[in-house]
């Protein structure tokens, strides 16, 4: 997904509506992917459908391998696999980036080789072809230095390199903090991207008017906070009888829990967060007082204000879409 925002969005639109993705490794396979996430969410209407053109030395097998795995691509996209090198006459002509109809070329380009300079030589040679058709080239590398120099914000970036753009996976992706935190990090990374979604800075208190910024921004402890509790989301939903699991099922975001199953798990997420609240030292008080660590909803779930009840239902009810836009979904027993 970092890969997919490293260029910032032209005329609205999220995500374009024919990428093309150079190397289906590891990395190339998660951009088709998520990148058709990204399309499911973003597109109500279910006659549209995402271009996506693949070149690889294998593009066929690992094309038809995806779609085996994932039988539900067929209702969202078109995937056309290019069996090439990127130092064939064919890759070097760049046919491929100019669609027969006129109406649907390229629009984003993201190269996922694992070789930094066979990279930097892919997307130089598709630029050399977008004399008129410019496309921002997303080239994965290491790190943001070296080879990555040449795409950074000097004269280069002014000129004819202006459409390249360098991924360092080091620098964006191997963070102490997930390397340490794994799954639960993403998780909690997540929840906080869904919890700004949701709010807006009129409608909260000092303490939550804080939380109302990017993850980076965020204060440790609350960075903490978001933690424990994607921490704890396998043992919320055990409640109901569900678990989490590796995402498959791309309707998957789209589960609703019934009423009851909303409740029993609401009650047992209050029950978390006032255990984690008071272990901080925080106490029951009329009036909050962050200062003195006082919060008035350090009670029981059947004397909760009916508004901050609403607030756990929602993180519930939230809960298939948020672990579904992480790449899992929830299962039941």
């Amino acid at each position: 997904r970092l890969i997919l925002q490293s260029v910032g969005d032209r005329g609205g639109q999220v995500t374009p509506s024919h990428i093309l993705v150079i190397g289906m490794g590891k990395l190339g396979e998660s951009v088709v992917l998520h990148a058709i996430k990204q399309w499911r969410e973003n597109n109500l209407s279910k006659n549209d459908r995402l271009q996506i053109t693949v070149i690889d030395r294998d593009a066929q097998l690992k094309a038809e391998s995806l779609c085996v795995r994932f039988p539900q691509l067929d209702q969202v996209c078109n995937i056309v696999p290019l069996q090439m090198e990127v130092n064939s006459p064919d890759y070097l002509r760049a046919e491929f980036l100019r669609s027969p109809s006129e109406h649907n070329d390229v629009e984003r380009v993201y190269v996922c080789l694992d070789d930094d300079s066979l990279g930097l030589h892919a997307g130089l040679s598709l630029l050399q072809q977008m004399k008129t058709h410019k496309v921002p080239v997303v080239i994965r590398m290491v790190e943001d230095t070296g080879l990555a120099t040449l795409l950074g914000d000097g004269d280069a970036r002014q000129g004819k390199f202006k459409e390249l753009h360098a991924f360092g996976l080091l620098n964006q992706t191997c963070t102490a903090d997930l390397l340490l935190g794994g799954t639960h990090e993403v998780l909690a990374r997540e929840l906080h991207s869904v919890y700004l979604s949701e709010q807006t800075l009129d409608n909260g208190i000092a303490e939550q008017s804080e939380a109302l910024v990017p993850w980076e921004q965020l204060p440790e402890r609350l960075k903490e906070s978001n933690r424990v509790q994607a921490a704890n989301i396998g043992k919320t939903l055990a409640e109901t009888g569900c678990s989490i699991a590796q995402m498959r099922d791309w309707e998957a975001g789209e589960l609703d829990f019934s009423p009851q199953e909303v409740e029993v798990m609401s009650s047992k997420e209050h029950e978390r967060w006032c255990r984690q609240r008071k272990q901080a030292g925080w106490i029951y008080g009329p009036e909050r007082d962050a200062d003195k660590k006082i919060n008035p909803d350090l009670v029981e779930w059947d004397e909760l204000p009916e508004d901050e009840k609403e607030k756990n239902r929602r993180f519930v009810r939230g809960l298939p879409r948020s672990l579904a836009r992480a790449g899992f979904q929830i299962e039941r027993y």
